[in-house]
């Protein structure tokens, strides 16, 4: 194996390279929060 990139590689444009560092403990809140955030209402809620 050598370090040479391949005819395939590119660079990443910069619209999709990435500028911030999130830290794992960060990074697992954030993911838990998307997995059990509050359900989406649609309309209003209906009286009884």
């Amino acid at each position: 194996m050598s370090d040479n990139p391949g005819p395939a590689f590119h660079e990443k444009k910069d619209k999709n390279k990435k500028d911030y560092n999130i830290g794992g403990g960060q990074k697992i809140k954030m993911k838990k929060a998307k997995k059990h955030k509050r359900p989406l209402t649609r309309g209003q809620k209906k009286k009884r």
